[in-house]
Order: C-alpha cells, then structure tokens, then sequence
C-alpha cells in the first residue's frame, strides 16, 4: 500500500514516467470548448404606422403572392384616408402602400376572402350603391391600374346596384371556385378563369332563387 501511495505521488511530482493507459485516460478526460453558434434573435419592429395614432389600422387577410404580402387595412377618414381597402408590402416602410382605392372617398372597399391564384389576387370588394357595380368579384396584380373589377355577376339597375357577394374563394389546381348569387339561381358554385366570360355558374344545384 505504502508503494502504491509513493507512487503516485512521484508521478505527480514527474519523477516517474505516467504509465501510457493511464496517459490515454487523462486525454479523454480533457475538456473541449467550442465556438458557439450564433443565436441572435432577429429583431422586432413596426413596417408602417398606416394609421397614425394610437386606434391603428387592423391589418387583416394576409396572403402572399409570388413574395409581397398583400392584405386589407383602415388608413382612416381624414384627409387622405381612404377607409378599408387593399395594401400591399414587401417588408419596408416605403414598400408598404396602398394598392388601390376601389371605392373612392374614405368609405372603403372592405376587400374579403384574398385568394391567390397562379400569381394573381382575387377577392371580392364593393365600389358603391350607386351608379356602380355594388360588391363583386375583383382581381389585382398588384398596380392600382390592374386591379379591376372581373365581373358584374347580379347587374344592378341605372342608378342602383345589386350585388352577388361572392364568398368562400377558393384556388383548385389554377381555377378560382367561389359562391354568388346572379338573382336568378340563388346562391351557387361559380367559378372564373379571371375574366369577365369565364366567370361562369357551375350548376345550378337547387333549381330557383333561393
């Protein structure tokens, strides 16, 4: 016992050569430190103050097409409100803006059910009661001059407009599907093609109106 103590303790002193497994022991037993990976957490921030003050504008219906972000936003019925129409953004504060005021003055469009289809935005807005087409069926390429009206589906009269108020907008392998009522069958399966003549009833599945 007293060899075995003298021992070690002249290993520690270096007196004597370390025996090699006990050499191989020790290296395993070495600590090892590594560069850590960077695990910032990207930052935070505001894109627009569209409404300015404290009310803010209720960003809603997101939908990305082809990397811009487009959804529906109140800028107000100040001076240069336009009520709750369509917007746009690509991530900054100067890419963020209004597409187009369908419905002109700060009433607002109220766009719904934003659906992309092959690259196109389509969704249902209203431009008026009066002299207009009422609430139908729209489409955006995101330009204020490309987003138009695809058809008035329920024609209103001269002066008053009717509205088919599309619903439930839905993209099946590049062919939008929704629901509307033209004033004759009722509420039905449409579908569009993203132009006024192929924008067309499926069926009419319950014969009538209503």
């Amino acid at each position: 016992m007293r060899q075995w103590l003298l021992n070690v303790w002249r290993m520690c002193l270096g007196l004597v050569e370390v025996p090699a497994k006990v050499r191989r022991s020790r290296e395993r037993a070495q600590l090892r430190f590594e560069q850590l990976e960077d695990r910032t957490v990207p930052a935070t921030f505001l894109v627009r103050d569209i409404l300015g003050g404290s009310s803010g504008s209720g960003p809603t219906e997101f939908v990305n097409v082809n990397g811009t972000l487009f959804f529906v936003a109140d800028d107000g019925t100040g001076t240069n409100g336009h009520g709750k129409e369509l917007w746009k953004s690509d991530g900054t504060s100067s890419g963020t803006v209004l597409v187009a005021d369908i419905w002109p003055g700060t009433d607002g469009s109220n766009p719904r059910y934003l659906t992309n289809v092959n690259g196109t935005l389509f969704f249902r807005a209203t431009d008026g009661f009066f002299f207009t087409t009422g609430t139908e069926l729209w489409k955006s390429d995101g330009t204020s001059s490309g987003t138009v009206l695809v058809k008035d589906i329920w024609p209103g009269t001269f002066f008053f407009s009717f509205s088919s108020y599309p619903s439930s907008l839905t993209n099946v392998n590049g062919t939008l599907f929704f629901v509307a009522n033209h004033g004759t069958n009722g509420y039905e399966l449409w579908k569009s093609d993203g132009t006024s003549s192929g924008t067309v009833l499926v069926r009419d599945i319950r014969l009538g109106a209503y």
